[in-house]
Formats: C-alpha cells, structure tokens, sequence
C-alpha cells in the first residue's frame, strides 16, 4: 500500500440498502480493506433491521454512517424514529458514525449518548471545528460535552467546510483543535480518517494524509498509534455478527 497505510476502512453515508450490500461484496474481494461502514434508512427502524439482517451475514461489516445534514429536520438525530434504529444497532453491538456540521447537530450527539448510553458514536471530522474563520466556541464545549460519554469517539479529519476552502488548511491550523480533541477524549478515543474521496476537492490524498499525521507528531508514540490504527481497530471489529439473529 502506498503512503504507509496497510490497513483501511471504508465508510458510506447514503445511497440504498443494495448499495450497502454491493460496497461489502467489494471490500470482500479487497485484501487490505478491513471493514466497510454503509448506510442505513435510521428514520424507518423496520428497514435499519432488515439492512441489519442483510449485512451481518459479511465477514467485513464495521458498522453504519448516516449523513445527517441530508435531512430537513435540524433535530432529526434525537428523533424517536432514528432512535429506535439506534438502540437496535446498540443492542448488537454496531458502532454509528455520525456527521455533525453545526453546533446544534453536534449538541445531538450528546443528547443520543445519553439517550442510548450503550451505543458505540463516532463524530466524523471532529464535529466540524470552525477552521476556516478560525473559531472556537461552542464547538469546544460541545465537543467536551459529547466526550463526556465513554462510548463516543471522534475521527481527526477534516469535511467539505475546509476543503471547499481549497488546498490551504494546515497542520498548524488544525493543531490547536485536535489539541483540545486529545484533551476531551484521549487518544484512545481518536482515530485519523482521509475522508476520501471528498478529500480530493482540496489536494491530494497523498497531501491531506500527510497533512493529517503531521498534525500527530508530538504525541507520545503510543498515542500516535492509537489515533493512526488502535482505536479504529477497537471500534470496527468485524465480523460484528456470526449467529445472532436481527430483530
């Protein structure tokens, strides 16, 4: 594998259940992938469960993504419908990574772990982080707030806010909110992420990845390694699923 990577995840935040199936059928057939996180419809729980029943039986399913800034509601996260799928998912044990782009969504978060304490979350792009304007609050508190709750994990990766901004964030901008990231969940907590293919609207995979583990140097090296591959590798652990059955 080129840029040191001998491991990778894929994830899906939309498309079809058929999707989800045909994206594990093709990690199947892939050596270095580990793992394939799909979609899921959260907001129908019959249907999460019959994607559940469909997918469990791949030895490469880690989990489900949902976009959620593909939904009108601004509250759709905390929704008794989608909470219902969540606490199915909680009880077989599948992680959700979850895409929070404001500060409301990300108060979401929290508000879901409380709910549903036993489900494993991952906030993609560390809940979006004000990079562009350089901000800092309420994304910081609210960060701490979903940190709070031992099952919640955040990815060091950047969304489509900085990289529509082109190929101009740096390491060093980005230092100061992984920072406070490691602050709120430790490393084994933390896992880096590409966000690819998105991450090619700003420069090439080879430039952000490098971008993403320089922004890593001066942790400790076990902490490093946590944040490069040991926390993905506690979170998406498949096969998820041998003999259970989904209701």
């Amino acid at each position: 594998m080129p840029l040191g990577i001998r491991r990778w995840r894929r994830g899906r935040g939309a498309g079809s259940p058929e999707v989800g199936v045909s994206v594990l059928q093709w990690a199947s057939a892939v050596d270095f992938v580990l793992g394939a996180v799909v979609w899921a419809p959260l907001e129908r729980p019959e249907e999460t469960a019959a994607v559940l029943q469909r997918c469990r039986s791949h030895p490469k399913f880690a989990g489900v993504r949902h976009v959620t800034t593909r939904d009108a509601h601004p509250d759709w996260l905390v929704r008794d419908e989608v909470v219902e799928s969540l606490t199915l998912l909680a009880e077989h044990g599948v992680p959700v990574d979850v895409v929070a782009t404001g500060p409301r969504q990300l108060a979401n978060v929290a508000a879901v772990a409380e709910r549903v304490p036993e489900l494993t979350l991952v906030i993609d792009h560390l809940g979006r982080p004000p990079l562009p304007e350089g901000g800092w609050q309420p994304w910081a508190s609210l960060l701490a707030r979903a940190a709070e709750h031992p099952r919640t994990y955040a990815k060091v990766s950047v969304g489509l806010d900085v990289l529509d901004e082109g190929s101009h964030w740096s390491a060093d901008a980005l230092g100061r909110y992984v920072d406070h990231a490691v602050g709120c969940f430790g490393a084994g907590r933390l896992m880096a992420a590409s966000n690819w293919p998105v991450c090619l609207l700003g420069a090439s995979y080879q430039s952000g990845w490098d971008r993403t583990r320089a922004v890593l140097r001066d942790l400790p090296v076990t902490d490093r390694a946590a944040v490069l591959g040991d926390t993905a590798a506690t979170v998406y652990r498949p096969p998820l699923f041998r003999e259970e059955e989904v209701g």
